[in-house]
């Protein structure tokens, strides 16, 4: 027969029992505690990347938004291959108030050397040449990407001795534009 073994727990087994019980369930708790402590660290830090976007994104509209005078002054020195009409009718009003004679002889639209739309004028100027320098001087002076690719002046003697001789020339003219995605409407 088998002889039967009595365990007997004492107050101090059962004391030990409870503690080992009560120690896994904290580290469980510690486990899971931690999870969600990296995962709350983890959505912390994109918070703190998404509000750093955020104030970038700010101080960048306020710096395009403080620019509107200097972008748009920008623009206008540009010429708009869509209005070219209002550029020659410029040259025109130069050619009107220093007193010379204007022809176009061609405009062609292309592109610049820089790769960019660009219009080429060539055109004949005539009068004396103090009018004649005083237009290349404003042409010189306007506010705008301009090429002068060619220029030629050419001397006419005087046909009789009481006439002064006569300044002409020709020229070819760069007037460089911005690609229409660049160019802010007005």
């Amino acid at each position: 027969m088998l002889a039967k073994v009595k365990i007997k727990f004492g107050g101090g087994a059962l004391v030990i029992l409870v503690n080992l019980v009560a120690l896994a369930g904290l580290v469980v708790a510690l486990i899971l505690w931690r999870s969600e402590f990296n995962e709350l660290k983890h959505l912390y830090q994109e918070l703190k990347t998404v509000e750093a976007q955020t104030a970038d994104f700010n101080k960048l509209r306020q710096l395009v938004a403080g620019t509107e005078v200097q972008r748009h002054l920008l623009n206008s020195y540009f010429v708009r291959l869509a209005d070219l009409a209002s550029f020659i009718e410029r040259l025109e009003s130069l050619a009107t108030s220093t007193e010379i004679n204007l022809r176009f002889t061609k405009a062609d639209v292309g592109h610049s050397d820089e790769e960019l739309p660009s219009a080429e004028f060539v055109f004949q100027v005539d009068g004396p040449f103090t009018n004649l320098s005083r237009f290349l001087t404003l042409l010189e002076a306007l506010p705008l990407k301009l090429q002068l690719r060619r220029a030629e002046l050419i001397y006419e003697p005087p046909r009789a001795k009481e006439l002064k001789g006569e300044w002409g020339g020709e020229f070819a003219l760069e007037a460089v534009g911005l690609p229409e995605d660049y160019v802010e409407q007005d």
